[in-house]
């Protein structure tokens, strides 16, 4: 498993304000009546100047527990993320989650466990 899936993460400042100032959206797929998420994508892997792999942190603004997604060119979640044990995918995985890490930094988010 992926050391960002294995662990539970949480931003300190949630409010919606904060979240927009740091170009976070209204997550209207994961969001229902009870439960509000804002998101971010950012680039994880660039081929020729063009994003081929993103990154995801949905933040649940009742709680700043924040998930994190990757997915692929065609908007598919990215299946050595979260399932590495069938491949060698270890160069391409080094690099995605070294750029996790620089926006991790970026939006302090915390690591909670």
């Amino acid at each position: 498993m992926n050391q960002f899936i294995e662990r539970t993460y949480n931003i300190k400042n949630y409010s919606i304000e904060h979240l927009k100032h740091l170009g976070f959206y209204y997550n209207k797929e994961f969001s229902d009546k009870c439960n509000k998420y804002y998101s971010t994508r950012f680039p994880v892997m660039k081929y020729n100047d063009h994003v081929s792999i993103e990154g995801e942190f949905t933040v649940d603004i009742s709680s700043g527990s924040v998930q994190i997604n990757v997915y692929g060119p065609k908007g598919n979640k990215y299946a050595p993320f979260y399932n590495n044990e069938y491949g060698d995918h270890n160069d391409i995985l080094s690099l995605i989650n070294k750029n996790i890490g620089k926006y991790i930094r970026k939006y302090k988010i915390k690591k909670l466990r």
